[in-house]
């Protein structure tokens, strides 16, 4: 029996996914890092990157409107989630997680210090209300960022994120008909604007309370 599309799409992106994430374990040998922390962190499926790169200067749009940079990382620890809203599987997914791991922070000591960043890699079809309807169905305090595809690739490739470029619309296809495949990663970036680790899927409540408690805590 022939696979569906959502089931390749799916299994594209778990390999995708698997790529990824040999070229951030990578990374770590090339560092030569041994920390115990590190493969505690590594059993919660959470790579903590050595010396936390800085991420480099970026301009997108936010949800409101607004201009969205790396000052705007400051004073807040930021997961980061690259998705689309026509995403039909493992953007709802991980957005009805991140909802509820979010509402439980609301009374932790945490609660106050913590953005969650949706960044979409649809930029031709998720426009400023497009994202302000999508990411406020999950949660008023959460962030949208949409712009120029070449910015979201350059922020993309910082955090070691991937994603297919959609089409261009002519041919044989409309914008509504196509997908895009992406990493499922979250990332997190500090405060200072450094991209301190990566939380691999599959996300649960859970699993991701978990694992942000333990990097909070380090």
């Amino acid at each position: 029996m022939a696979m569906s599309k959502r089931k390749r799409t799916l299994a594209v992106i778990a390999i995708v996914d698997i790529l990824i994430l040999a070229v951030i374990v990578s990374v770590l040998f090339l560092r030569n890092s041994s920390d115990p922390a590190i493969d505690e962190l590594a059993d919660m499926d959470v790579v903590l990157l050595p010396d936390a790169p800085v991420i480099s200067d970026f301009m997108l749009t936010d949800h409101n409107g607004e201009s969205f940079t790396k000052q705007d990382f400051a004073g807040k620890w930021n997961l980061l989630f690259f998705g689309f809203t026509a995403c039909p599987d493992v953007c709802p997914l991980t957005m009805n997680v991140l909802r509820l791991f979010y509402n439980d922070l609301e009374n932790t000591e945490y609660g106050d210090s913590t953005q969650v960043i949706m960044v979409s890699v649809d930029p031709a079809r998720d426009t400023v209300e497009a994202m302000s309807n999508y990411v406020s169905r999950y949660h008023d305090e959460f962030v949208g960022l949409t712009g120029e595809l070449d910015e979201i690739s350059s922020l993309a490739d910082n955090l070691y994120m991937a994603f297919t470029e959609p089409p261009e619309h002519e041919g044989n296809h409309t914008p509504e008909n196509y997908e895009i495949v992406h990493s499922s990663y979250i990332a997190i970036v500090n405060p200072e604007g450094k991209y301190l680790s990566v939380i691999r899927a599959p996300h649960t409540k859970e699993r991701l309370t978990k694992a942000y408690f333990a990097v909070r805590q380090i």
